[in-house]
């Protein structure tokens, strides 16, 4: 499995090095989507949620310099749960969350623009249908800080990876309000629209 994950990742910085110009040093919209999966291993909590996340991102960059840019990036989600009312359930309930973050994302692009890192800060309200019995329901606020690497794959495509920490809680508008924290792994797309 080893092998195979280093060969995909040799193969996509070759390509990368391919690309053109950086498309976050330039002003035009881009747009892109994501997959994720939000999990609870490695960290010390005790109930289940798990997370498959859907979301559109459309990239706003408010500055640029060099090899340095800023974006502004709403992303509306629908995601699918799956998890356990009570700690000491045996039965895995099915659920839903829709919502929009905003997010800022501060990039630093290297090897002349193909590959990028960044570091993103976002929340946003959010509606769940279900969660364990420390979280309410319905209303919530999903905050998330996310680190990512992103890579050129041609003049207006580019493949992004990324990963962090979600915690979803309500602010304390209705009881209980333990919150729920998540791992999250993400890879997506991110496509340079056309100039108008």
């Amino acid at each position: 499995m080893k092998q195979y994950l280093a060969i995909i990742l040799l193969s996509v910085i070759h390509v990368s090095g391919f690309a053109q110009a950086d498309m976050f040093r330039k002003k035009e919209r881009k747009i892109g989507f994501a997959v994720g999966y939000g999990f609870q291993d490695g960290l010390d909590v005790n109930y289940h949620y798990d997370v498959l996340l859907l979301q559109v991102n459309y990239y706003i960059t408010i500055f640029s310099k060099e090899s340095f840019t800023v974006d502004i990036i709403p992303n509306p989600q629908f995601n699918i749960t799956k998890y356990k009312v009570t700690n000491n359930s045996s039965k895995e309930e099915s659920g839903f969350e829709f919502g929009l973050n905003v997010g800022i994302a501060a990039r630093k692009t290297f090897r002349d623009g193909r590959m990028a890192a960044y570091l993103l800060l976002g929340s946003g309200p959010h509606y769940v249908s279900g969660v364990p019995e420390r979280q309410a329901k319905g209303f919530i606020f999903s905050d998330n800080i996310i680190t990512g690497l992103d890579v050129q794959l041609s003049d207006r495509l580019r493949l992004d990876l990324s990963g962090g920490i979600r915690h979803i809680s309500n602010a304390g508008l209705k009881r209980p309000n333990g919150g729920v924290n998540n791992i999250v792994l993400y890879s997506g797309l991110i496509y340079l629209m056309k100039p108008k």
